[in-house]
């Protein structure tokens, strides 16, 4: 009798902390928590996942209620894609299993939203359904039509997965540089909007015009400057900020390829040098006044090893040599080459295949 009495306290105990429980995360505290968490979170935080289930169960207990106002049942069913993605992203990131029943409900969800709330469906909502196709299905053509539908809605992530995926050839998609370089076009077009886009894009677009000379003659490098300069000045202004998106790697690539081909004048590729605060690009400044030989330009590229952006001057330094200084691109360009192809950097390693196919990486 004593047992059962106890039993049944404890019962009643945990029922009554699981209601308390229950109250106190309610559906209004879900879903701050996933906007806190999924639409406004910082780049590095991370997610807390035990908290993210408790607010998706609570998000699902809303869904499950028949009498489910039907804005409110679309909207919660938005909440519980984003949150089920990142939820599964971040088990996915720590190389732990994805849970397919949960990626099989934000089909579902997806779905029933396409179907009966297509209004709704924004571009990061495919930009969502396309990386679950792709990295949790695998499933890359299904992920490329969610990313082309996407960018075509203004959605700049989606523009500059596809103009990276056509211009290296990879991740699913057939190399073609052309509609890269178009889909390049339209993140410009989106001027400041997503704030630096448009001026990566835009440096993009000249690097491969650089490099791929012959299938670039007709590119005009001063206008495509002098708009990624006004997006500059725009953005500036628009944080108050001068150094916004005025980075020393974009500079010292303008003044390599404004050096190399000659498109600014001696004023304009002066205030270029005068604006470079950081040394090891400054070096690269000093370098290009002079006749370099092979081991200066090894010197100076020796630091970007460590700080990144190797890849991107490194080959300028090469094709600026293949122009200028043809017996130091003999003698670097296989060696940068080979640097090239020990890093992370997908987009050059095309740019050098793409020039070994044009008889360009060599001197006849």
């Amino acid at each position: 009798m004593i047992n059962s009495i106890v039993l049944l306290t404890l019962y009643l105990v945990s029922f009554s902390l699981l209601a308390q429980e229950e109250r106190q995360f309610s559906i209004i505290d879900a879903k701050q928590y996933i906007e806190d968490t999924i639409f406004n979170q910082s780049p590095n935080s991370k997610i807390d996942n035990v908290t993210l289930n408790k607010a998706i169960d609570r998000i699902s207990k809303s869904l499950a209620d028949p009498n489910i106002a039907f804005e409110e049942q679309a909207l919660f069913k938005q909440y519980r894609i984003y949150s089920l993605e990142a939820l599964n992203f971040s088990r996915f990131d720590l190389q732990d299993s994805i849970y397919l029943d949960e990626v099989e409900l934000i089909i579902e969800d997806y779905e029933f939203l396409q179907k009966k709330a297509p209004d709704v469906i924004s571009g990061q909502l495919l930009f969502t359904i396309g990386r679950v196709y792709f990295h949790f299905l695998e499933n890359k053509n299904l992920a490329y039509d969610f990313w082309r539908r996407c960018g075509e809605k203004g959605h700049v992530g989606c523009m500059n997965i596809m103009a990276g995926n056509y211009f290296s050839g990879k991740g699913g998609l057939e190399q073609n540089i052309t509609k890269s370089i178009s889909w390049h076009k339209k993140v410009i077009a989106t001027g400041t909007e997503f704030n630096c886009a448009g001026i990566f894009s835009s440096a993009r677009i000249q690097t491969i015009a650089f490099l791929l000379s012959t299938e670039f003659k007709t590119f005009n490098f001063k206008e495509n400057y002098l708009n990624k300069t006004r997006l500059q000045e725009e953005v500036q202004d628009k944080y108050n900020d001068s150094e916004f998106c005025n980075h020393d790697i974009i500079k010292v690539m303008d003044y390599i390829f404004a050096k190399g081909i000659g498109f600014l004048s001696i004023e304009e590729v002066d205030f270029i040098e005068k604006s470079i605060k950081t040394k090891v690009y400054a070096d690269v400044i000093e370098l290009l006044k002079q006749e370099f030989t092979k081991e200066q330009v090894l010197d100076v590229l020796d630091p970007f090893k460590r700080i990144s952006n190797y890849c991107d001057v490194g080959l300028a330094l090469v094709e600026y040599s293949r122009i200028y200084n043809k017996e130091v691109f003999k003698e670097i360009h296989e060696e940068v080459q080979d640097s090239i192809f020990q890093l992370d950097c997908e987009f050059h390693q095309t740019l050098i295949y793409r020039k070994q196919t044009q008889g360009d990486w060599s001197l006849h």
